[in-house]
């Protein structure tokens, strides 16, 4: 990652500190205090502040322009301790601009006696020197801090790119996954209707045809609104009437204003489904009842249980599948309840579409 400099705000916090700096300044030599003992006129002193906030904002601006210098873009960064050695170095160059434009002001000689009687020049110049380095660290302080912030905004964005495109690569890969599923158990079954009704297998194949082709073109999307979610469940479930008859029952309870306000994972309907049909026993006499109802934000595939005796051989998808891509798209997981023979499954709905 290239390191960012913030020009602007560093800019904006040297034009509010300046005067702030240029204060406390005056006050550590109690140049203020003789101004008011000694009659200065306000003229005089509001001039004197804006001379040294000047002087403390060209500061900022040698420490700005000088890291701008050093942090330029393909270049090998350059070390904090050489950064502040090269700052401190060229802020002298400052000190004698505005030397030259005090001078032009106010008398030096007469200045000296009047903020520091009996004191030697030399004396005052060590003074301003000390208070020099000191604004000077206080500027690289402050400097710094927002450069660290900056850069850390930086690397927190970059993380939570790279985290959102780890989760999609990641759920498109679970996605996905539910094909093959799918279609392994969609031929068998077809590979059944063939050898027992050969009409019945081609209405089959016909429908596997369209539910497929629905499925496809919901393309790279995560989610999907409960209208297109239902349409191919439904083509799901007609597929499994055609073959089990009147050993397969269901039943759709959904309000119609939640259809398109709503979303859900790309066949997670269909997932539930599968599933129900697939580890219970469907007979006439005694027909596997399946449900889809909305409650309390949460849409629920309920099913009698029948537990078959040997189940079908599972690939390991299923709810794992399906709470793993919950995780990735809202943090949530399916709740899962067996109650008096009835199996159910919760899944909670989206209130936004999600694309890869």
């Amino acid at each position: 990652m290239e390191s960012t400099i913030p020009t602007r705000k560093l800019f904006r916090l040297a034009l509010l500190t300046s005067p702030v700096i240029g204060l406390l300044a005056i006050g550590t030599v109690s140049i203020v205090p003789y101004f008011f003992l000694k009659n200065i006129s306000l003229s005089l002193i509001l001039l004197f502040a804006f001379f040294i906030s000047s002087f403390i904002f060209l500061i900022w601006t040698v420490n700005i322009g000088l890291t701008l210098r050093l942090t330029r873009a393909g270049q090998r960064p350059v070390s904090k301790r050489i950064r502040y050695l090269l700052s401190y170095v060229a802020v002298l160059l400052p000190i004698l601009v505005f030397r030259l434009l005090l001078s032009r002001v106010v008398n030096e000689q007469a200045y000296i006696n009047l903020v520091a009687p009996g004191k030697s020049i030399y004396i005052v110049y060590l003074m301003r020197f000390c208070i020099l380095f000191s604004v000077n660290t206080i500027i690289l302080i402050l400097q710094d801090l927002v450069l660290i912030r900056e850069n850390k905004a930086i690397v927190d964005l970059e993380n939570s790119a790279l985290r959102l495109k780890n989760m999609e690569a990641l759920n498109q890969q679970l996605k996905q996954q539910i094909h093959p599923h799918f279609l392994f158990n969609s031929l068998n079954t077809l590979k059944a209707l063939i050898n027992r009704d050969s009409e019945r297998a081609g209405d089959y194949l016909v429908k596997l045809s369209d539910y497929l082709r629905t499925s496809i073109s919901f393309g790279k999307a995560n989610t999907v609104s409960l209208r297109e979610e239902l349409k191919l469940s439904t083509d799901y479930l007609d597929m499994q009437k055609m073959r089990f008859g009147e050993a397969l029952h269901f039943q759709i309870d959904l309000p119609e204003e939640k259809l398109d306000s709503v979303f859900l994972p790309v066949l997670s309907l269909q997932l539930l489904l599968e599933n129900a049909i697939k580890h219970n026993a469907l007979t006439s006499e005694m027909p596997l009842k399946v449900r889809i109802s909305y409650s309390e934000n949460m849409i629920t595939v309920t099913n009698n249980l029948q537990s078959k005796q040997t189940n079908e051989p599972s690939l390991g998808f299923g709810l794992a599948n399906l709470n793993e891509r919950y995780r990735i798209l809202s943090g949530k997981e399916a709740s899962i309840s067996t109650v008096e023979g009835s199996f159910s499954v919760s899944i909670p709905i989206l209130s936004q579409a999600s694309s890869g």
